[in-house]
């Protein structure tokens, strides 16, 4: 798997559409996200996992509550009732196949500000093989685990900031 492009749209600190295309030339394959404390690095890398796999994996929490993936500024933006989408959508290539994967929260603000989800999220996963028609996986989850397996997916996709629990001699 090589990621392509994620674009992030009203998901945590990320109001409104985000997009961050990752180093795709062939001596260049590292993409270095850098900021400061609440720049969105973490929000980054729990958007990654959530989009791939929901919002548990193995019987571990990506996230605890769904509504805190909706970006505070969408939120407080809108009024009672309003309709709000949070999404990440991930485009990476495979195997020579590229594969756009979505994930979307869809709900509403509540009347004490909170937001009201619908039910669950939505995923959904498309291939395009060149020179082909796009084509709709039909078990988007089962793809992304032949990919990219949920019990292996912490040695791809780490929280940089915990780099020291790799480096320690035990």
């Amino acid at each position: 798997m090589m990621l392509d492009r994620i674009v992030l749209e009203n998901f945590r600190q990320y109001f409104g559409r985000n997009k961050i295309e990752f180093a795709r030339d062939p001596q260049r394959r590292v993409t270095v996200i850098h900021g400061v404390n609440g720049a969105g690095k973490t929000s980054l890398f729990i958007a990654l996992n959530w989009c791939l796999y929901g919002k548990s994996v193995d019987n571990v929490k990506i996230i605890d509550n769904v509504g805190e993936l909706m970006s505070k500024e969408a939120l407080s933006r809108s009024v009672v009732g309003d309709r709000l989408i949070a999404s990440v959508e991930l485009s990476f290539f495979h195997d020579g196949d590229r594969f756009i994967a979505r994930r979307a929260l869809r709900g509403s603000k509540h009347t004490d500000g909170s937001f009201l989800s619908d039910n669950g999220d939505f995923f959904t996963l498309m291939r395009a093989r060149p020179n082909a028609s796009p084509e709709t996986i039909n078990n988007p989850l089962g793809m992304i685990n032949a990919i990219l397996p949920s019990n292996v997916r912490t040695y791809f996709l780490f929280d940089g900031e915990k780099i020291d629990n790799f480096a320690k001699p035990e």
